[in-house]
């Protein structure tokens, strides 16, 4: 079993996850390549149909191709970039898992073993992300609710507001509802932060994943707020810094050989930073397994019982 498999504070579990992340950079840049990738292969798409999409010369028809088209790069866009974050997030989380646990593994094998849970973890990402939309959706009606409000409590004269008492209410409003709905979307991400380790290393269905990982979060939010915070404030600079030569080299001139500035820019600054966070979440899910459900020990019976049952069946008399 390995050792490092016991319940950690908040402080531990930042510092195991940055020590994984350094004794093993070149590994976990090499699985962080992917994103970048399949991002480049969106844009050069994109590049390349531009040869083909029709101007604009005053023809409806042609107006129709382009918007056509521009749809059909949006889709494809976005399928092969979501599918490369999952991808790597996935292969991420389960060479941590190797890692965490004391085993060795390989790019190419962390890739092979979560190539079939892709479909998966792109369902739990989009619905994570259409919850968080729908938190701010809901704030969105509030606000709108509270501006008419205030309108009519300044037309009917039921409250004595001036022009001035009415914008100071729709600031405060305005502030609170805001705050209001970060907080939301935040408490939702949080929520579901250990839907992936969980469908991944767990060989679980989408939904029972997102289940799962609102159970092991429960009563740990802010823990789970604060380690996220920390690694991705490490990790977004990083993506910025190595990311912005290639956008500048790209604003000043155009075409493909600038397009591959950029894309050697987000290659490195995808590769390095992004892993660190795939990292900490999957320390933080294997944390709560061992404070919720003892999954120190569990390993260890296991180990344990490996030995006895390797015997019994050496000492069985043989068939025949």
């Amino acid at each position: 079993m390995s050792s490092v498999l016991r319940p950690m504070s908040t402080g531990e579990v930042l510092d195991r996850a940055f020590v994984l992340y350094r004794s093993h950079f070149l590994f976990f840049a090499g699985i962080g390549t992917l994103p970048a990738l399949t991002f480049f292969v969106a844009i050069l798409i994109f590049k390349l149909s531009e040869k083909i999409m029709p101007g604009w010369d005053g023809n409806v028809g042609n107006t129709a191709v382009a918007g056509l088209l521009i749809a059909g790069y949006v889709l494809v866009f976005s399928l092969l970039g979501l599918s490369g974050v999952a991808m790597a997030t996935g292969a991420t989380i389960y060479a941590v898992s190797r890692l965490h646990l004391g085993y060795t593994t390989t790019v190419r094998e962390s890739y092979s073993k979560v190539v079939r849970f892709t479909g998966r973890i792109l369902r739990l990402v989009l619905t994570v992300a259409l919850r968080m939309v729908g938190s701010w959706l809901v704030i969105f009606v509030l606000l709108s609710g509270g501006a008419y409000l205030s309108q009519w409590f300044l037309r009917s004269k039921l409250v004595l507001l001036t022009p001035l008492g009415s914008e100071i209410f729709a600031i405060v409003l305005t502030g609170g509802c805001m705050l209001g709905g970060l907080i939301w979307s935040l408490r939702i991400a949080c929520k579901y932060s250990l839907a992936v380790p969980a469908c991944v290393l767990e060989n679980m269905p989408a939904r029972q994943a997102l289940k799962r990982s609102k159970f092991l979060a429960k009563g740990a939010l802010f823990r789970v707020f604060l380690i996220q915070l920390l690694v991705n404030f490490v990790g977004v600079p990083i993506f910025w810094v190595l990311q912005i030569p290639g956008i500048f080299v790209a604003y000043l001139n155009q075409g493909i050989p600038n397009l591959i500035m950029v894309f050697i820019g987000a290659l490195v600054a995808t590769a390095v930073a992004f892993p660190i966070g795939a990292v900490g979440t999957c320390l933080v899910y294997y944390d709560q397994r061992v404070k919720k459900e003892a999954f120190d020990l569990q390993i260890m019976m296991e180990s344990l019982a490996q030995p006895a049952i390797e015997q019994a069946a050496a000492a069985a008399p043989g068939i025949g």
